[in-house]
């Protein structure tokens, strides 16, 4: 699957014509995709969003949802939150 549009940063539609919203947290890993980066869509378990989408170039997981979704802000505010205090005791 290959990137088709990402003209908002925390947007991308794939070439099926499917449309995502990224997490807060995962939107810097989105910023050096370009058209030709090869993805794919992977349902999840145990994360925030239901799906990730997995570049091919680094095996980087983006955790999205589809467009028009909102992301439930406890959550998200739990997960920043674990994910900085996890930053910072490396």
């Amino acid at each position: 699957m290959k990137l088709r549009s990402h003209s908002e940063s925390h947007i991308v539609e794939l070439d099926d014509g499917s449309v995502w919203q990224i997490f807060p947290g995962d939107l810097n890993k989105t910023l050096a995709w370009k058209p030709e980066i090869d993805l794919h869509l992977e349902r999840t378990v145990g994360e925030i969003g239901a799906y990730v989408v997995v570049s091919a170039i680094d095996q980087s997981r983006v955790r999205v949802i589809p467009a028009g979704k909102s992301w439930p802000v406890e959550e998200v505010r739990d997960v920043l939150q674990e994910e900085a205090e996890r930053k910072e005791r490396l």
